[in-house]
């Protein structure tokens, strides 16, 4: 069991990054019964259903500002069970919070890169995750004929987010279970 300094210190490494809620690492999390389903939805946390599932969507509504969950004490067990690899290397004492830091700071700056090629290929909605909103960009086809600056545009975007999605997966998403509902980045 951890200590309650060693509870604290991943608080506050996890306020300092929240891609686990963001939209960056996950698309949605999948509630585990009705219990969870009418907890949240008392709470007024919107969900989505699919084939009689529920799903807390990412980017989760629930996160405020400065990353705190505002459901924090009664969230989902998927979420309350996940520990990203940064984490979990906190833990087991191969890292320290300073390099926990500098991983995030890391991160962001990927995430950052990526966002600004979104928005200036015109896909500026945040209330998507990061996946989906790179995804539509690739998805449609290189018109030849457009304006050089969009094609780049689309092959930086390629180069940015599998440089972050490498990133993710080294630093946060090697510690996910290969049976996890979650998709990733």
């Amino acid at each position: 069991m951890a200590t309650p300094d060693l509870t604290e210190n991943i608080r506050k490494i996890c306020a300092e990054c929240g891609l686990c809620c963001s939209g960056v690492l996950f698309v949605d999390v999948q509630l585990q019964g009705d219990k969870e389903r009418k907890s949240l939805c008392d709470m007024g946390v919107e969900l989505e259903e699919h084939d009689q599932q529920s799903y807390l969507v990412q980017p989760c509504a629930c996160l405020k500002d400065k990353n705190h969950c505002r459901i924090y004490d009664n969230r989902p067990s998927m979420c309350a069970s996940f520990d990203c690899r940064l984490i979990q290397r906190f833990v087991n004492q191969e890292i320290d919070q300073t390099e926990c830091y500098y991983t995030i700071q890391q991160a962001i700056e990927h995430l950052q890169a990526v966002k600004a090629i979104l928005n200036k290929l015109g896909n500026n909605d945040e209330d998507v995750p990061l996946f989906l909103r790179t995804e539509e960009i690739l998805s449609q086809p290189w018109d030849l004929t457009a304006d050089e600056s969009i094609n780049q545009a689309k092959d930086e975007l390629f180069d940015q987010s599998a440089r972050l999605s490498a990133f993710l997966e080294n630093h946060f998403l090697d510690a996910c279970d290969e049976g996890e509902e979650e998709d990733a980045l």
